[in-house]
């Protein structure tokens, strides 16, 4: 007597289309206290997200930008472990990915 599994397969074909028209500067880069970014938006949008994650995909910071043309944070890290994170601002449906080495 056999066992069967069936599995069924949905094909996902959403592809998220990268931000652009965005000027986004990390540093310094690798950091070891303070991290400082500044996004420069040139398209217009209803609201943009950061995110931080490390390299396991854990979200290590969330925060809403809201809608400034203009954006400039600084992010203490100096008690997150050594390893890559990486930086996600999205907005208008479409993402910019940047990384950071923390030191």
């Amino acid at each position: 007597e056999a066992n069967t599994v069936t599995i069924d397969v949905e094909e996902n074909t959403a592809v998220v289309e990268r931000l652009e028209n965005l000027d986004v500067t990390i540093a310094p880069n690798p950091v070891t206290a303070s991290l400082n970014l500044e996004a420069t938006f040139g398209d217009r949008f209803d609201a943009a997200t950061l995110r931080i994650v490390n390299s396991l995909g854990q979200v290590m910071h969330v925060q809403d930008l809201g809608n400034n043309q203009v954006v400039q944070e600084q992010f203490e890290v100096a008690n997150w472990p050594a390893g890559t994170y990486f930086v996600e601002i999205s907005a208008n449906d479409k993402v910019w990915t940047g990384r950071f080495l923390k030191q």
